[in-house]
């Protein structure tokens, strides 16, 4: 066989492979949101727990709207060391992209590296540099910090901190995250956690998409691979 004729039959086997390969996943994304699988890096000054994950993104209408994620973690992430975790998260429609996250959770305000009732229900949040910045110049009130209500509108901290250890608070949080979403962040920079009930920064938060390897690249790449190795013969 010559080589171009080669080449067409190797092509035409990925093409068939592909449409075989893709066929299933084509036919499960008209049915379901798209997954999206995040890198998350959080780096908290003092340990934490009941840590969720807050995101919103844009349809492709434009339209936005949120979730608020299953815990990240079951158990205690302590404080000091860096913590790394990924988390699926449905988009919303095909072509849908994040638009902002938090991270959000209780810490431990009295140091002693377990996050009880003698915390008080103190509430850590990660915000955008900008806005984290402007809760952590103080005024003439709070010296040390902005008060949760001068930057955080609509709930509470002990509002926050009680869904929060209610192992229920999806609906809590989703109402949250629509009322406060210009202070949260974007994947293109470091997010600050924000103590406010000690009038001090967290820690910080980084967020990142992983990105999703191209079933259709590696079958064009195995069937040029195989047009090669014949042609080499």
């Amino acid at each position: 066989m010559k080589v171009k004729g080669l080449k067409r039959a190797c092509l035409a086997v990925g093409l068939a492979l592909a449409a075989v390969w893709f066929a299933p996943l084509a036919a499960h994304a008209m049915e379901s949101p798209p997954a999206r699988t995040f890198h998350i890096k959080i780096s908290p000054n003092q340990a934490m727990s009941d840590v969720y994950f807050l995101y919103s993104s844009y349809n492709t209408d434009k339209l936005t709207f949120f979730q608020s994620a299953t815990k990240l973690e079951d158990d205690l992430i302590p404080g000091g060391v860096s913590h790394t975790c990924d988390f699926v998260a449905q988009v919303g429609s095909p072509g849908a992209v994040l638009r902002q996250f938090a991270i959000i959770g209780l810490y431990d305000a009295n140091c002693d590296g377990v996050v009880n009732a003698d915390d008080g229900g103190k509430v850590s949040i990660c915000l955008n540099e900008a806005t984290a910045a402007y809760a952590l110049e103080g005024d003439e009130t709070s010296p040390g910090c902005k008060g949760w209500a001068d930057v955080l509108v609509g709930y509470t901290e002990q509002q926050i901190a009680a869904a929060l250890a209610s192992g229920n608070p999806d609906f809590t949080l989703e109402n949250f995250a629509k009322l406060n979403q210009d202070s949260f962040a974007s994947l293109d920079g470091k997010a600050v956690l924000v103590n406010f009930s000690s009038a001090t920064a967290g820690g910080t938060v980084e967020v990142s998409e992983v990105p999703e390897a191209s079933g259709l690249i590696t079958l064009f790449g195995a069937a040029i691979g195989i047009c090669g190795a014949r042609r080499r013969k």
